[in-house]
């Protein structure tokens, strides 16, 4: 058993490595306070199965500027899909469809300072995810 903690009013954020693709695996959380007595709702089991993603190379792929503040500029040598963007609990928190276009302007405004992912697909169904910083 393992025992892992949080501070009030916080969001826990765990990583797990050395997992393997297409494995389920559950995980089990109890709330327990300092003086041992566990929470009346019981074990929260999360099941999840992970997945191979394969990243594919997008021909042209060009992100800029990175950081970006206001506008995020992406250029690919063929047809914009879908454009996501997570935050670093894997949160998504911006999704764009730039219709087909060769070029879109991605708008990070409002967005708080750090570290983001960028996923990006073509038109082919080929994707790359990014690491994106906000100012």
């Amino acid at each position: 058993m393992r025992l892992l903690g949080c501070l009030p009013n916080t969001t826990p954020n765990y990583t797990y490595t050395n997992l393997n693709d297409n494995t389920t695996y559950e995980f089990y959380s109890k709330a327990v306070d300092v003086t041992g007595n566990t929470s009346d709702a019981g074990d929260v089991v999360q099941n999840t199965t992970l997945a191979a993603i394969e990243e594919q190379e997008i021909k042209g792929l060009v992100m800029y500027p990175n950081p970006a503040n206001n506008t995020l500029n992406i250029e690919i040598d063929g047809a914009l899909d879908d454009i996501e963007i997570y935050n670093e609990l894997g949160q998504l928190v911006r999704e764009f469809a730039p219709q087909g276009m060769s070029a879109y302007p991605v708008d990070v405004s409002g967005l708080e300072g750090g570290v983001y992912f960028i996923r990006i697909w073509d038109k082919n169904g080929r994707q790359v995810t990014m690491k994106l910083v906000a100012e």
